[in-house]
């Protein structure tokens, strides 16, 4: 799960008393709950040709809290989605080695749980470009030029709305803690961090 240092995930045994499936939940409450109190960051892998969009995410993104890696092109971008299974894909439409909606596709065809959340950044900004990404399976579409801030807030939403830090089938009640934030921020019950 993304974490430091390129440590793959625990392993998890499989045992007639205690089954795979049940280590998995364990883990995963373990990471929720860690998550939560801000111990492990969430992490996002962002998939875009432009260089400069790269750096611009990454800077904003770390500063607000996440843990991000970075691919150029679609098929550097799965294997770094296999093997750091980000919380949060970021894509670009318009990449150089393929078409970003089938990669849309193919990340919705490897989730879990709703995990990861894919969110489209595209400077296809026409209605019919926004719908057809969310047709593929995308779970928000940013338009270039973006707001980095906005960024940072839309990716907390979506966490959210997956059940990533609110607790599994949870919405942020007033009071919760706004992962991914910069510096301390709860929920107001507005809908919009403090």
């Amino acid at each position: 799960m993304c974490s430091p240092g390129g440590r793959r995930a625990p392993f998890l045994p499989s045992c007639p008393l205690f089954p795979r499936e049940r280590a998995t939940a364990i883990v995963r409450e373990r990471h929720l709950i860690l998550r939560s109190v801000g111990f492990i960051p969430f992490c996002v892998a962002v998939i875009d040709d432009d260089p400069d969009v790269l750096r611009i995410v990454r800077i904003k993104l770390e500063r607000a809290g996440f843990r991000v890696e970075t691919a150029g092109d679609a098929g550097t971008g799965l294997a770094l989605v296999l093997r750091h299974h980000p919380d949060v894909v970021i894509a670009d439409l318009m990449l150089p080695d393929r078409d970003g909606l089938d990669l849309v596709r193919d990340l919705k065809a490897l989730s879990v749980d709703g995990v990861p959340v894919v969110l489209i950044l595209s400077a296809l900004n026409g209605t019919e470009g926004i719908l057809r990404g969310l047709a593929a399976g995308a779970d928000d579409y940013v338009t270039k030029p973006f707001s980095p801030r906005e960024l940072a807030e839309r990716i907390t939403v979506a966490l959210a709305r997956a059940g990533r830090f609110a607790g599994p089938g949870e919405e942020l009640a007033p009071g919760d803690a706004v992962p991914g934030a910069e510096g301390p921020a709860v929920a107001d019950g507005t809908g919009e961090g403090a």
